[in-house]
């Protein structure tokens, strides 16, 4: 135990400070995922992706791989808090950030074939660059 908080220890109070309490408009009976920062930043880094997957005429396996690896970010961060054991939380929030990961990577593909932007690519490198960084302390504080 650790200031009074049984069982939970550098992980609760990590946890805790990446909650954001929405005072304007805050939904009743909401979901512990949906007062997560990280799951809020992840659905703000999914829907532009979604977006440009739909608008611009990439190669099937390219649109499928992105869609996929964009979705995969909240939902797993998603499911990871629905899960009771630390080790449990720790790999999702891994497959998370490594889906945040593929997404960079396919995006620079995307940006060197001049496919996108280099603008479109660098804001949205310096989003999941922030939101990597808040998934990578968290897992440090589940080991």
């Amino acid at each position: 135990m650790r200031d009074g908080v049984s069982g939970l220890s550098n992980f609760c109070s990590c946890f805790i400070e990446c909650y954001t309490h929405f005072s304007a408009g805050q939904k009743t009976g909401m979901f512990d995922f949906e007062k997560l920062e990280i799951y809020q930043q992840a659905k703000l880094l999914n829907g532009p992706l979604r977006k440009l997957v739909k608008q611009e005429p990439f190669d099937l396996t390219t649109k499928d791989q992105l869609r996929r690896a964009a979705f995969s970010v909240p939902l797993n961060i998603a499911e990871s808090s629905s899960r009771i054991s630390k080790a449990d939380i720790r790999y999702l929030l891994i497959i998370a950030r490594g889906s945040l990961n593929e997404c960079v990577a396919i995006l620079d593909q995307l940006q060197e074939e001049n496919a996108i932007s280099k603008p479109y690519y660098e804001e949205f490198y310096l989003n999941a660059t922030v939101l990597s960084k808040k998934l990578y302390r968290l897992i440090q504080n589940l080991s």
